[in-house]
């Protein structure tokens, strides 16, 4: 507009801005180009100006959340948060670190926060990648052959306080949280689901595994099982019941006076 020949007082009024700003970018025009002059360029302080950590440094912190979990580093994490990263930025280089800083180190090297698939350390790798390789296809043929459908179960518990852990792991690779098998101590529910998508489930509560019985015998040398049924026999009365009790025998035991006097006087 300016070469044009628009005055600059047409050129603020038109954009809504002051003339001060028209004449900044005629001049920053004029030294590199229009875009540049429009734009602004880049704002804020270049990478790395002011940073505490050097690149050496970043990457190093990036080879070992990437390839390591905290626990192989003596940890007491189970995945890659910023207080874990920032304790291990602490351990290595005696760099102390904001939350919200370490949160920008790690958007900056590609990390993002996930939810990890939790796996079985009891599992064996090896021989779940040779049923997939070998007996699945025998598995699939056979179902096609005789028109079956597979299905894949799995049983979960089901508890109120899950608390479901979030930890940085490179964008798209789902990190893996490992943990013993010993989950099943609640209801728990079972479902299978096939490959077209048909899903079946059942809730069950989990038996207690009772321990056997053994009979031995009580204290006092009496067996266990006739222990038990004085246990549950009839509670023996109290003192007072059996004073009452006592009495009422006795006073049916005793002869009646009236009836005895009648008779005598019958027989004079």
């Amino acid at each position: 507009m300016h070469r044009e020949g628009v005055r600059v007082v047409d050129i603020a009024s038109a954009l809504g801005v002051v003339r001060g700003t028209v004449y900044k970018w005629i001049r920053n025009a004029a030294a590199t180009s229009v875009e540049e002059a429009t734009t602004g360029g880049q704002r804020g302080r270049p990478k790395g100006v002011g940073s505490k950590l050097t690149p050496a440094q970043e990457a190093e912190i990036r080879k070992h959340v990437v390839s390591k979990n905290p626990r192989q580093l003596k940890f007491d994490f189970a995945l890659w948060t910023r207080r874990a990263v920032r304790a291990l930025i602490k351990r290595l280089y005696k760099v102390e670190l904001s939350l919200s800083t370490v949160g920008v180190y790690l958007r900056s090297w590609g990390l993002s926060v996930q939810r990890p698939c939790c796996r079985a350390i009891e599992q064996d790798c090896e021989r779940v990648r040779e049923w997939k390789q070998e007996a699945y296809p025998e598995i699939a043929a056979r179902a096609k052959n005789e028109g079956a459908i597979i299905y894949w179960g799995d049983e979960t518990a089901v508890r109120h306080d899950s608390n479901w852990v979030t930890g940085y792991s490179p964008r798209g690779q789902t990190p893996v949280l490992e943990c013993h098998d010993n989950r099943w101590t609640t209801a728990t529910m079972v479902s299978a689901i096939s490959n077209q998508g048909l899903l079946r489930f059942k809730v069950q509560d989990k038996p207690k595994q009772e321990k056997p019985r053994q009979d031995k015998p009580a204290k006092g040398g009496k067996p266990k099982e006739k222990a038990r049924d004085e246990k549950h026999a009839a509670p023996k009365p109290s003192h007072e019941e059996a004073a009452k009790k006592a009495s009422r025998e006795e006073g049916a035991k005793k002869p009646n006076r009236r009836r005895h006097y009648r008779r005598k006087s019958e027989q004079k």
